[in-house]
């Protein structure tokens, strides 16, 4: 080659040379996706039984699917788990259900493409959803998120760029430019893709910490307060679940954070407290009035509904009473009773 030649071909090498150069900075400062976030889930259908102290228990029974990522979060939310939790306490309900989806045959190594939301169903343990613009493809048993034409992609999104794509890497994904406020947590919303800001330390259904997780590898270790069995009135104060008030024959634990079964006696509703007492003091002068009235029998009916009956079906009971009696002035054993039949 001649040297006239090669100081004329020089130039364009270089400027190849720095094109390429320039091509590999502009993909350094891109963003890129960390890929194949890994799950084990599993679709159970079982009765859950626990031995604690050699006692066998039947918690419940399970009709789901679950993954290891989600259990901190299914032990706050799902009844049968709480019931676990009463028993073995949280770590040992927490080891319980992780050995439980180890142990099943069924179980999935699930591998998540980038921009995946793990979407875990009965049908597909390792299913998912995309974020950000993308596509699952093949739509039929999805492996991967693309993006489709007429889209491009730039930085970790999939859309329209009419001005191109940026050279700079951004410093937040798109998820992470959706924040909140420093009193709140960032939580995924129950059902369906997205997230939410969530004041924690407040929220009864978020309390103390997210119970969906806003994205893969995140954590969902919060609980939801209105599923506490038996629960009338709850609140989150501080992160932590109270129970204000519990259904009618239940009343609010020592420990304030959930309902025990309570003496019929002191049973709750509309109406206030010591209903039976007062149905009993009022048989007494109905036993008074009525010769041959078994107050013993009507005290061990009343006895015998009033868990499963509201106030007004124990008096409507007590009426039915005195018509089997063939007490034919019901107006007088309604002001006997204290009723208001108008709004029997």
């Amino acid at each position: 080659m001649k040297f006239s030649a090669l100081v004329a071909f020089l130039p364009l090498l270089l400027s190849s040379s720095v094109l390429a150069v320039n091509r590999d900075a502009i993909r350094a400062r891109q963003a890129h996706v960390k890929k194949d976030l890994l799950d084990v889930c599993v679709a159970l259908d079982l009765d859950v039984v626990v031995a604690p102290a050699g006692v066998t228990i039947v918690e419940g029974h399970i009709d789901l699917c679950l993954c290891l990522s989600v259990l901190p979060g299914f032990l706050g939310s799902n009844l049968v788990a709480q019931n676990v939790v009463n028993h073995l306490g949280h770590d040992g309900a927490l080891s319980y259900f992780t050995g439980l989806i180890q142990s099943q045959k069924n179980k999935q190594q699930c591998h998540y493409p980038s921009n995946a939301i793990p979407f875990c169903s009965v049908q597909r343990p390792c299913g998912f959803t995309c974020q950000n613009g993308y596509t699952p493809f093949p739509s039929a048993n999805p492996t991967q998120c693309v993006c489709q034409a007429p889209y491009t992609e730039c930085n970790g999104v999939c859309g329209s760029f009419p001005q191109g794509c940026s050279s700079q890497r951004p410093t937040k994904s798109r998820r992470d430019e959706f924040t909140c406020a420093a009193s709140k947590t960032m939580c995924g919303i129950p059902g369906r893709s997205g997230v939410d800001c969530v004041d924690t330390s407040k929220d009864s259904e978020s309390c103390g910490g997210c119970t969906v997780a806003p994205g893969p590898g995140k954590s969902a270790s919060g609980t939801n307060c209105k599923s506490i069995p038996n629960i009338k009135d709850v609140r989150c104060n501080s992160g932590t679940c109270e129970v204000i008030s519990c259904k009618s024959g239940f009343k609010v634990s020592p420990t304030g954070d959930s309902c025990v079964k309570a003496p019929v006696n002191r049973a709750r509703d509309a109406q206030g407290e010591g209903i039976v007492d007062d149905c009993f003091a009022r048989l007494q002068r109905f036993n008074l009035l009525v010769p041959g009235f078994d107050i013993v029998a009507a005290k061990a009916k009343i006895l015998s509904i009033f868990s499963i009956l509201s106030y007004g079906n124990v008096l409507q009971y007590l009426l039915l009473q005195g018509a089997v009696l063939e007490i034919t002035d019901l107006l007088g054993l309604a002001d006997i009773l204290g009723i208001d039949l108008t709004v029997l």
